[in-house]
């Protein structure tokens, strides 16, 4: 693309947000998701998350239910995504532990989560972005973020948001 074999690049949009994150050698993915509060959180991660995750959910208040589902929602896409995978991966093979963040895998001598880096922000109230990077954590990522208005990043969206995420390595 452009010249570059070793570009990489993964969009996702959301009601009021578009997201794009844009890297050389790594391969990368982002997701951002504005949440409802009328979805049914605990059917859908014991559908779809594995059991841990799942179990998390249903055992916050009812009131941070829908913010921890979609944290968890968008560090999954991000990293189906990053992985060439997408949405037809499952999601219940691998889990995510928030304090430290970090992935893990069923059965655990699956040797992948070695790595990966990622990296997670709330643009705005009610949404969640998530980043996944594979880069070795022996190589540290910074993540810089700014908010953009629409019309910085292109012309004729309306009401719309941006993020502009930067991960570059650390000094």
């Amino acid at each position: 693309m452009l010249g570059r074999p070793d570009l990489r690049f993964s969009l996702s949009h959301t009601r009021g947000m578009v997201a794009c994150a844009v890297g050389l050698e790594h391969d990368l993915g982002v997701d951002v998701e504005a949440w409802r509060d009328t979805l049914p959180v605990i059917e859908m991660a014991q559908r779809h998350f594995a059991p841990a995750e799942a179990g998390l959910i249903a055992e916050v208040p009812p009131a941070e239910r829908n913010a921890l589902f979609y944290r968890i929602w968008t560090l999954k896409e991000a990293y189906v995504k990053a992985t060439g995978e997408g949405i037809t991966a499952r999601l219940d093979r691998f889990c995510f532990s928030l304090a430290p963040l970090a992935i893990s895998f069923e059965p655990a001598a699956r040797d992948q989560t070695d790595g990966w880096q990622f990296a997670e922000v709330q643009p705005r109230p009610q949404q969640y972005l998530a980043l996944a990077v594979r880069r070795p954590a022996s190589d540290p990522m910074q993540l810089d973020q700014a908010a953009v208005s629409a019309d910085d990043c292109m012309v004729g969206a309306a009401n719309l948001g941006a993020h502009v995420l930067r991960f570059r390595p650390q000094k």
